[in-house]
């Protein structure tokens, strides 16, 4: 199999676009231009750090500075005590 084939794999497309606004992946899902917009949206409002899988080991560096951690498992712990809510609490913010 191709990159290609596995972009044209059902559910597939826009699967960054989806999973910023919290559905998963591989779900169908038509994404519109407005749920473009809003994906953009959060990206440049809500996330503090994005980083760039293609340069992995610069954007976890550059992740330790912005938060101020020392290695990446203080990192994950930190990001992990600010998200501290429900399932129920996130579905009723994404809605």
């Amino acid at each position: 199999p191709t990159i290609q084939a596995y972009a044209r794999y059902p559910g597939i497309a826009h699967c960054q676009t989806k999973m910023v606004l919290g559905i998963h992946c591989g779900e169908a899902v038509d994404v519109t231009p407005d749920m473009s917009r809003e994906a953009i949206r959060r990206l440049e409002e809500d996330f503090r750090f994005v980083g760039v899988q293609d340069h992995w080991s610069a954007s976890v560096q550059l992740a330790l500075a912005e938060f101020n951690a020392t290695s990446s498992a203080e990192l994950v712990k930190s990001a992990q005590a600010r998200h501290q809510y429900t399932k129920r609490e996130r579905a009723a913010a994404m809605a």
